[in-house]
């Protein structure tokens, strides 16, 4: 009896996202929650989004970020079967350089386990199964832009250098990966072209991320590279004070289209959505998300809903500029 329920424990977990990798295939923030992480090319003052593209840590277009920008989520996920937490902080601009961190955190310790006896089974447990997983990243970005105030073009290129600390139950796994993405941003105003059209280029794992484990035997788990290219636009409307976004992306790897739509009014309030398209299946709900954000002076709130084979996800995150 116990070897089954240590077994069906384990298929339980595995099922949720127990693998060394899975925390790092969950969308971060809500903003990339309810657009199926759609948002390489899309820069937000409020939440750092390098963890998609390391080149996104970037300054505004026409503008260099002086601040510093904290920002927290936490994920109810699979109706708070599983908890995720992720803080990020990003400090200003120095000589077009950007530096941020973030410390992601996905635990599963709410599972009984039940001793086993000849004649009875003990509905008391006699301890609980523990997942815990960390990830943490070190960013760094570069961006080369031309002078003046009316530029046509800007570049951005950057890394993330990320560590996993991985642990189940008593054993420990530990490993170290890299990420490379640049961004190419161009505007045409000057052409009577409105709008800012982006293009980005993503690898992701550069020669595979593991994760190498304290068994007798050196357990390794290993994540191969993925390559993800996206193309974004984004134009203004100064009448009515709206910024519309919208980007395209192609997962190599995974063979998904992920595709999103933001609407800000007056960088005060607006509203996200994304799908992500897989080619060969049907339409299904289950493949979007959708999600509102509020700034408040130099607070923001921002909230996403999305739905799952084994249940929905609701995620909250706050920003604060100082």
């Amino acid at each position: 009896m116990k070897k089954f329920l240590l077994f069906f424990i384990i298929f339980f977990i595995s099922n949720i996202f127990i693998l060394p990798f899975e925390i790092l295939s969950i969308n971060f923030s809500p903003f990339g929650e309810a657009t199926k992480g759609a948002i390489l090319t899309y820069h937000s003052q409020n939440i750092p989004l390098f963890f998609y593209n390391p080149s996104n840590s970037s300054s505004d277009y026409y503008s260099e970020r002086s601040d510093f920008t904290v920002f927290y989520e936490h994920k109810f996920l699979f109706m708070d079967l599983s908890s995720y937490n992720s803080f990020v902080l990003n400090f200003p601009e120095i000589k077009n350089m950007n530096i941020g961190i973030q410390i992601i955190n996905q635990s599963i310790n709410t599972i009984p386990i039940y001793p086993e006896y000849e004649d009875s089974i003990s509905f008391v447990p006699e301890g609980y199964f523990s997942d815990d997983c960390y990830v943490g990243l070190l960013n760094f970005s570069y961006q080369i832009k031309q002078s003046g105030e009316k530029r046509l073009y800007e570049m951005f290129f950057g890394g993330n250098i990320k560590t996993i600390l991985h642990r189940i139950y008593t054993k420990r796994g530990t490993g170290i990966g890299m990420d490379l993405g640049t961004t190419f941003r161009l505007s045409l105003d000057n052409y009577k072209l409105p709008g800012i059209f982006l293009i980005s280029f993503v690898y992701k794992d550069v020669g595979k991320t593991k994760v190498i484990w304290d068994t007798d035997s050196n357990t390794v788990f290993s994540k191969d590279a993925s390559f993800i290219p996206s193309l974004g636009y984004e134009i203004k409307f100064d009448r009515i004070k709206s910024k519309f976004f919208t980007e395209i992306s192609y997962n190599v790897y995974e063979r998904t289209i992920p595709v999103s739509i933001i609407y800000s009014y007056s960088n005060l309030f607006g509203i996200f959505t994304g799908y992500e398209y897989q080619p060969g299946m049907d339409i299904d709900l289950k493949q979007a998300g959708v999600g509102v954000y509020l700034n408040l002076l130099k607070f923001s709130v921002s909230y996403s809903f999305t739905l799952y084979d084994i249940g929905y996800t609701n995620s909250l995150g706050l920003s604060y500029i100082f």
